[in-house]
Order: structure tokens, then C-alpha cells, then sequence
């Protein structure tokens, strides 16, 4: 028997279940007040080539992930989550050198 969550979220794009990680992340902030420092980091989507050649000056990188968590918890000292749609979604290779 397939759950409704499963059924109704199989299609999402990346940027809905990005959308539904961060709203999740946001419910459960009093439980884990650690969640408020959750940010997204805009890196990806098409640009026009001058913004993204300023974007570039200012230090932004190719395949840097979507999302950051930067809390140290013992092994680690911060998350990173490079969102993908459940069906379709690839990871290319400059997001593979920082995974």
C-alpha cells in the first residue's frame, strides 16, 4: 500500500521540496532552536551573463549546495543539503567536488 505523502509528492520539483524542507524546518524551530540558522544559499538558476559575471567577482561558485545548516555537532561541524528531485534529478559533476 503506498502512503499518501509518497503519492502525492513523487512529481515535486526541486524547488517545491526545497520549499517544503525549509516550511518543515520552520514548524520545528522551539523544538530545535538550531533550525533558525537553516539558510538557503541562492547559487543556482539562470542568470543574465553580467549578473552572473558579478556574482562571480563576489565570490560565488559552481555546485556550492542549496542549503546550509552551520551547527557543529560532534563528529561534524555543519550540513550541507544539495536538494534533487526524487525522480530525474542528477547531480553534476562541480556538485559532486563538494559533496
Amino acid at each position: 500500500m503506498k502512503d499518501k505523502f509518497s503519492e502525492n509528492t513523487n512529481n515535486l520539483s526541486e524547488h517545491m521540496e526545497q520549499v517544503l524542507l525549509v516550511n518543515m524546518a520552520l514548524k520545528h524551530e522551539k523544538e530545535i532552536p538550531e533550525l533558525k540558522l537553516l539558510y538557503a544559499i541562492p547559487n543556482g538558476g539562470q542568470r543574465h551573463k553580467a549578473i552572473a559575471q558579478k556574482l562571480k567577482m563576489e565570490g560565488v561558485k559552481k555546485g556550492v549546495p542549496d542549503l546550509c545548516l552551520p551547527v557543529a555537532k560532534k563528529p561534524y561541524n555543519g550540513l550541507y543539503i544539495e536538494m534533487k528531485r526524487r525522480t530525474g534529478g542528477n547531480v553534476s559533476v562541480d556538485q559532486k567536488k563538494w559533496l
